[in-house]
């Protein structure tokens, strides 16, 4: 199957041609009674588990956004000295 590795994989009817009289519906299912087991609570399987980086602060924002605003400045100006 295509995708990314670890990733889940939905699997559905599919839409572009008529299921054969016979098939079972939805999605093949052949069980006519299915069981969900409850997980423990706090229970995740470890690929599922991602370390963010913290997001930065209001501070770094405005710093980054004033750096960002003195090159577009600088860059008007010479364009203004060019032409």
């Amino acid at each position: 199957m295509p995708g990314s590795k670890g990733a889940w994989l939905m699997v559905k009817d599919s839409v572009k041609i008529d299921r054969p009289a016979d098939a079972p519906y939805p999605a093949g299912l052949k069980a006519a009674h299915i069981v969900h087991e409850e997980a423990p609570a706090g229970m995740v399987e470890a690929a599922a588990v991602h370390e963010l980086p913290p997001l930065p602060s209001a501070e770094e924002v405005a710093a980054g956004v004033a750096e960002t605003d003195a090159h577009v400045a600088e860059a008007a100006r010479d364009d203004s000295q060019e032409g």
